[in-house]
């Protein structure tokens, strides 16, 4: 064989351009179906005639397709046996678009049914009351046992028009996004409003300089402040507890040498931020 095709560096660097030229997540390469595909490419060997445009989009999508359907079936035959919980999770996606995703729980795991756009119909109870139906009727009346969507009002009243058309079913809301609303609630009440201000005042500040976040993260031990979950409204109080957690690496920070000595133009908004934050005896 030609020494150029057993150059490792040669083939990895025309993978990359494929990965950097089509703006692929650098994650791909972790994926076992990545891993998997090189594989069988090798074991192919030369000649091999990539997919075309129709193919990959039509006749394999197709077989992709039903493959799946066919692994989802050990899950109907559990569905029908155990009862099943079909839950509903709405969000949107960088076109604006509202997407609802429809999922299937039951002891054996939860599956993806199906996702679609209901932009035109999500601020509608009665539609998506008769979306909600017609999946019910797909999984199979008997087999549903409980639907879980978020607590919504337009959601609220369209469980009570579930529970009366198909008796035999509950409807609950999502206890994550009750959790969320109550943390709505509770951080907006004075108490909580003007800590969590506070809070966002340092936050900001630190996030938003290049320069004051290296120097905080330097003093943190890579620590950081805002702490991202699933339910919006429990970043706030999670990120409270950072705070009061690392206070001392915040101070620190603002009375050490490398902030004394320095230029930086905002140096007077970082002492306010934080006079303004760890003055709050919450802290």
């Amino acid at each position: 064989m030609n020494e150029m095709f057993k150059d490792r560096e040669l083939v990895i660097i025309d993978i990359c351009k494929c990965i950097y030229g089509n703006a692929l997540p650098f994650n791909l390469v972790r994926s076992s179906l990545f891993v998997q595909m090189l594989k069988f490419v090798a074991e192919y060997g030369n000649g091999l005639k990539p997919p075309t445009y129709h193919e990959v989009r039509v006749p394999y999508l197709k077989k992709s397709v039903d493959k799946i359907q066919v692994s989802l079936e050990k899950y109907r035959v559990e569905w029908k046996k155990c009862g099943c919980t079909l839950m509903c999770n709405g969000w949107t996606d960088g076109k604006g678009r509202s997407l609802t995703n429809f999922l299937v729980n039951s002891p054996s795991g939860t599956i993806f049914l199906k996702s679609i756009d209901t932009s035109n119909v999500v601020k509608d109870a009665k539609q998506m009351f008769e979306l909600l139906d017609f999946v019910v009727e797909e999984i199979g009346e008997d087999n549903v046992a409980q639907v879980v969507t978020d607590g919504a009002s337009n959601f609220v009243a369209i469980g009570q028009m579930l529970e009366e058309k198909r008796t035999k079913l509950f409807w609950s809301p999502c206890a994550a996004h009750c959790l969320d609303l109550i943390l709505e609630d509770i951080g907006q009440l004075p108490v909580f409003y003007n800590t969590i201000a506070n809070a966002k005042k340092i936050t900001t500040f630190i996030y938003r300089h290049t320069w004051v976040l290296n120097l905080y993260r330097k003093y943190s031990k890579g620590k950081e402040l805002t702490r991202p979950v699933v339910t919006r409204f429990a970043t706030a109080f999670l990120t409270l507890q950072s705070i009061a957690q690392q206070k001392n690496d915040i101070r620190g920070m603002f009375v050490s040498q490398e902030w004394t000595t320095s230029n930086y133009a905002s140096k007077n908004e970082g002492k306010q931020a934080v006079n303004i934050c760890l003055s709050d005896d919450r802290f």
